[in-house]
C-alpha cells in the first residue's frame, strides 16, 4: 500500500509540474557507466551492459528521476520473470543523434499490441498479476523521460521477453 501511495504521490507531482525537473548536462558515457554499474550490484537480476561510442555524448538527464527509471524497468523485469535467473541486458548506443538505451529481458513477453498500453496508469498486460506493483511504475517512466526532453517505448514478442527503448537527444557544447 505504501507503493502504491508513493507512485501515485509521485504521478500527481509530475501531473501538476510536468516542464519543472530540473535537468543538467551530463557525459553520456561516464553517467550511464555509474547507474549501470549500481544496478547491476542488485542480486536479484544479472544485468550486462554495453556502451557505443558515448564517450564524447552529452544528454539533459535529472540524475535522481533517471536512476529512478531504470530502477522501475528492472523491477518490472524481476516481477514478470519466467521462474529462472532474471537476464537483463543493456545496450547504449548513437542513433540518429540521440542516445539510445535498449533495455531487454528473458522475462516473459507480451504481444506486440500491448507494448502501446504499458504506459498507460493502472494497465497491466497480465491481468493474473493484479497484486504485484502499483501499474504506474512505467508510465512515471515515460513522464519523466518526456520532462527531459526524450522518447520511451516498448517493444516484444509472447516469447521473446521484453524490451523497452529510451531516446534521449544528444546536446552539443562541454559537459560541465
Amino acid at each position: 500500500m505504501d507503493n502504491l501511495v508513493n507512485d501515485l504521490f509521485l504521478f500527481s507531482k509530475l501531473d501538476i509540474r510536468h516542464d519543472s525537473l530540473s535537468i543538467q548536462k551530463v557525459n553520456s558515457a561516464d553517467f550511464l557507466r555509474a547507474v549501470f554499474d549500481e544496478t547491476a550490484k542488485n542480486e536479484a537480476y544479472t544485468l550486462n551492459y554495453e556502451i557505443l561510442g558515448l564517450e564524447n555524448e552529452a544528454v539533459m538527464i535529472n540524475k535522481t528521476a533517471f536512476e529512478r527509471i531504470i530502477q522501475n524497468i528492472t523491477q518490472n523485469s524481476v516481477c514478470h520473470s519466467l521462474g529462472g535467473r532474471v537476464i537483463i541486458r543493456i545496450l547504449a548506443r548513437v542513433q540518429d543523434n540521440n542516445v539510445l538505451i535498449k533495455i531487454s529481458d528473458n522475462g516473459t513477453g507480451v504481444d506486440e499490441e500491448v507494448c502501446e498500453h504499458v504506459f498507460d496508469r493502472f494497465y497491466r498486460a497480465d491481468k493474473s498479476r493484479s497484486g504485484s506493483g502499483s501499474g504506474l511504475g512505467l508510465p512515471i517512466c515515460r513522464r519523466l523521460i518526456t520532462a527531459m526532453n526524450g522518447k520511451i517505448w516498448a517493444r516484444s514478442g509472447k516469447t521473446e521477453g521484453f524490451t523497452i527503448y529510451i531516446s534521449l537527444p544528444i546536446v552539443i557544447g562541454d559537459v560541465n
